[in-house]
Formats: structure tokens, C-alpha cells, sequence
């Protein structure tokens, strides 16, 4: 990952904090996330979807490995990012299973999990959560709305 030069950057605030954008420079075969949220539970978060009925083979789980050592190498060289996101990333994982043949594919997708650095979830639970999220959205606009008449 880069941080673009500091002299570009604009003071946000009056705590002069500086606005930066982050990208991923590695090369993953040309496969990046799908996804990339900043600024969520003091935390940054990945969402990566794998097409509904589509197990986490272990191609997949390598692809995911380069995300998690991008991310880990990341937050070891940017104090700043560390102090901003203290609780550092999670990689969401939209997927209905897992299939994974190699034993280190299995021990590595567990150690994620425990480390709070992928949480996967079944496409039935992402889309509820979805609906949940819009539904509460739709609300606050309707009542706006309402008010405006």
C-alpha cells in the first residue's frame, strides 16, 4: 500500500488531521477486493464476494492470505494508519461455504477468524443484514419527507 505525498495532503478540522487515500499496490494476479470500507467500527474493513453457491476453495484462500499480509504489513509500517484504526481491518467474506483441501488453508482461515480479521457470512446473513441496514435508512427518509410536507 502507498500514501500519497504529504505535500498534497489537505488539513482537515481543527485538529489538523489529513485526509489520505490508501490503495493496494500489490499484485494479486489481478484480483483485489471487492470492496473497501474505511472508517467502520475504528477499523478498516474489506468485503470480498464469492458468487452464491461458490465454496472458499483454496485458490480463493490464497488470493485471501495476499489480502490479510497486505493489510498486516501495512499497519506494521504506518503508525498513523495504527493510531486511526486501532482495531486495524477485517476482511468480510460473503460465502456459503468452505472447501478448503489443505490443512494450512484450514489452521490460516481459523487464525483469522479468532484474530477478528475475517468474518464470513453466508450470503442468507449478508442480505438480511442488508435489508435490516436499508430498512432502517428508508425510515429515517420517510420520517424526513413527512416533515417537509
Amino acid at each position: 500500500m502507498t500514501l500519497p505525498d504529504k505535500s498534497k495532503a489537505t488539513p482537515t478540522h481543527a485538529n489538523r488531521k489529513y485526509d489520505v487515500c490508501v490503495a493496494i499496490d500489490k499484485e494479486f494476479g489481478g484480483k483485489r477486493p471487492d470492496f473497501v470500507l474505511v472508517g467502520v467500527e475504528k477499523k478498516i474493513r474489506l468485503v470480498e464476494l464469492k458468487a452464491p453457491g461458490h465454496p472458499m476453495g483454496d485458490e480463493d484462500m490464497k488470493r485471501l492470505e495476499n489480502y490479510v499480509a497486505a493489510f498486516r504489513e501495512f499497519f506494521e509500517s504506518h503508525d498513523f494508519f495504527r493510531n486511526e484504526f486501532p482495531d486495524l481491518f477485517q476482511i468480510d467474506l460473503i460465502v456459503d461455504s468452505a472447501d478448503l483441501k489443505g490443512a494450512g488453508h484450514r489452521n490460516a482461515y481459523k487464525d483469522y477468524q479468532k484474530n477478528k480479521e475475517l468474518r464470513p457470512l453466508k450470503w442468507s446473513e449478508f442480505l438480511a443484514q442488508a435489508e435490516i441496514a436499508n430498512e432502517k435508512f428508508l425510515e429515517v427518509n420517510r420520517r424526513l419527507n413527512k416533515g417537509r410536507k
